[in-house]
């Protein structure tokens, strides 16, 4: 008995042992980095007497990753493209083994193996690579608050006798970004971004979202605002809907990792719909977005999760819907409420400061103090409506954009050019 106990403390003391090495091991390795901002340490700079070149520099290269804000920059550069005759993408993170498609980047090469090629894509993970920054010919579009602090960073590394200080970039605005965090770091280095005011041509996603910044006090000695339109594989799609027989499909953008779509409060408006609504079962809850686990909810029924599916595939859920719920603790209106009241869905979304985008066509119901029980009796009036054929969808646009999507990027374009000559 006491070999037994003698033995039993041994092994106790070498697992506390154990336990108090692997707590010193982690302590000694914890990485206190802001982990999104990008090395430094990867780039030449080159004065050389070449054509301009705008670059795009995007956060990643994933498809899987690339949602509404990262396609609309992709169209935005595409414009602005058209005023150069040298042009380049620059992608944060990615593998060009795995995210180089020749179908979605066609006539591009990629740099480190073709330097010379005029239209490139450059990946800065890439082993060995650095990127080539000619210091008078290279204009640059920031998408991200990393990115802009990437190319204020270039900026500052750049010979001033070889720099023009008056010559800026374009912040490409599609969010207000220090609110993807808590108070912390990452907020004030976001905020940061949108301090540099005299390098900084800002371009909003939005005049909503212009006005938001305008009224937080931001302030930019040049500003343009958009209005994005429907996607086009969407658009095309959406030609089918007038002969199209919608079913009891209520659609929820479900976002587990992205806080402002505050997916934890739409799950608990679906608990409280299902117990109250006696016709739930009726109907199938379907979410995409991101993937994530299904959700059992009361009386049965689930809240199925596909995740981020093709656009051919979210077109049909778009047309089948009758519902949808899609949240956006922020002042840009998102997408998916958009996309879901153009194809006569009757969307539940939230207010947001100066956000109702209920005025834009009674597709959209915006909670003004969304709550479990708010939302929830507002997803029931909608099932309701449906299921008696009360009102025929709104048929006005939610969307404001136009074919002409960027009707300043002529002007825009020759104020870069204006500034290097």
């Amino acid at each position: 008995m006491l070999w037994r106990l003698t033995r039993r403390n041994t092994l106790l003391r070498r697992l506390i042992r154990r336990n108090n090495i692997l707590r010193r091991l982690i302590r000694r390795n914890i990485d206190y980095r802001v982990k999104e901002l990008p090395k430094f340490d990867n780039f030449i700079l080159e004065n050389k007497k070449k054509e301009s070149r705008i670059n795009l520099i995007l956060p990643t290269a994933s498809e899987k990753d690339s949602f509404g804000g990262i396609e609309t920059a992709l169209r935005f550069f595409e414009v602005m493209s058209a005023y150069y005759n040298r042009s380049r993408i620059i992608f944060f993170e990615g593998d060009v083994d795995i995210d180089h498609d020749t179908i979605r980047w066609p006539n591009r090469d990629i740099e480190s193996r073709s330097p010379d090629s005029p239209h490139t894509v450059a990946y800065l993970t890439q082993r060995n690579f650095r990127l080539i920054v000619e210091n008078e010919n290279d204009h640059f579009i920031a998408t991200h608050w990393t990115t802009a602090n990437y190319i204020k960073l270039l900026r500052e590394a750049q010979p001033p006798s070889r720099l023009s200080p008056k010559r800026p970039f374009i912040y490409l605005i599609q969010d207000f970004e220090p609110a993807f965090y808590p108070w912390s770091s990452r907020y004030l280095l976001a905020q940061s971004t949108y301090n540099a005011s005299n390098t900084t041509i800002a371009v909003f996603n939005t005049e909503l979202l212009r006005d938001y910044f305008r009224a937080a006090g931001y302030v930019f000695p040049l500003s343009y605002a958009f209005e994005p339109r429907l996607n086009p594989v969407l658009a095309e799609h959406k030609k089918r809907l007038p002969t199209h027989q919608k079913r009891r499909l209520l659609l929820v953008y479900g976002r587990p990792g992205s806080p402002r779509n505050a997916f934890e409060l739409i799950v608990e408006a679906l608990f409280l719909f299902t117990e109250r609504y006696n016709k739930a079962a009726m109907w199938e809850i379907l979410s995409l977005g991101d993937r994530h686990l299904d959700v059992q909810l009361p009386k049965g029924l689930t809240l199925l999760a596909e995740g981020k599916v093709p656009l051919e595939v979210y077109a049909q859920h778009l047309l089948d819907a009758a519902v949808g719920l899609s949240l956006m603790v922020s002042p840009h209106p998102s997408y998916p409420p958009l996309e879901m009241a153009e194809f006569g869905v009757r969307v539940i979304t939230n207010t947001f400061a100066n956000k109702n985008l209920s005025n834009r066509t009674h597709n959209i119901v915006s909670v003004t103090e969304p709550t479990p029980a708010t939302l929830a009796e507002a997803l029931i009036e909608a099932c309701n409506r449906f299921d008696r054929g009360i009102a025929a969808p709104d048929s006005r646009p939610a969307f404001l954009g136009t074919s002409d999507e960027f009707p300043f990027s002529k002007e825009l374009a020759e104020r870069l050019h204006s500034m290097t000559e």
